[in-house]
């Protein structure tokens, strides 16, 4: 609340552009991810929605994919599920993987989690032997998006492809979901918009 006072005494009558939209779409997704745009620090002691999907995904026999589109969100997930299934049970798929082809093999031979960032696994990556994906937060783009569901949803995947999304209701991640169940990327609804109007509604 204090940050949205902030903007809108600061740049309320701005119009909001791709640019400068996207900036303030970051910086709200990541408060309420549960943590501080600039220093990643957690706000609360656990990310945002993470009780939700251990106790969501409590007992599901098959392998799992998670989704987030922020390294803050990456580290407290892989740290949550670390915890109740061990370190051996999780593997990554982001910037900071340092062996992918390994993390991938480790998920398709016994580990049950693999926690991605849409930006580096929404392409050219087979996860069809996995079946639920928790989509904890969602891409800017449209295009990214569909991708990204395309990674278990593949040529030789037995069985069907589930989608679960964690949202954090009344928060700004709702804008994002209805923007892509419009097929629309996330920015392309700030026509002429300015900043106190979108903030009004964030």
């Amino acid at each position: 609340s204090s940050m949205k006072d902030r903007l809108i005494l600061e740049m309320g009558d701005e119009i909001l552009t791709a640019n400068n939209a996207g900036t303030l779409l970051v910086r709200l997704r990541q408060i309420a991810g549960g943590f501080y745009p600039e220093t990643g620090e957690p706000i609360c002691k656990e990310i945002a929605g993470i009780d939700a999907l251990l106790e969501d995904v409590d007992g599901y026999p098959g392998k799992v994919v998670i989704a987030a589109s922020f390294v803050a969100e990456i580290k407290g997930i892989v740290d949550a599920l670390a915890r109740v299934y061990g370190e051996d049970m999780v593997t990554t798929y982001y910037g900071a993987t340092k062996d992918r082809d390994h993390e991938v093999a480790r998920f398709k031979d016994h580990a049950k989690f693999m926690v991605v960032n849409p930006a580096t696994a929404a392409f050219g990556l087979n996860l069809q032997f996995a079946s639920l994906m928790y989509r904890y937060s969602l891409p800017f783009s449209y295009e990214q998006n569909k991708q990204l569901e395309d990674r278990i949803h593949r040529p030789g995947m037995k069985g069907s492809a589930v989608y679960k999304t964690i949202v954090t209701v009344g928060t700004v991640q709702e804008k994002v979901v209805k923007a892509l169940e419009k097929k629309q990327g996330v920015v392309d609804e700030f026509d002429r918009m300015t900043v106190a109007e979108y903030l009004s509604h964030a």
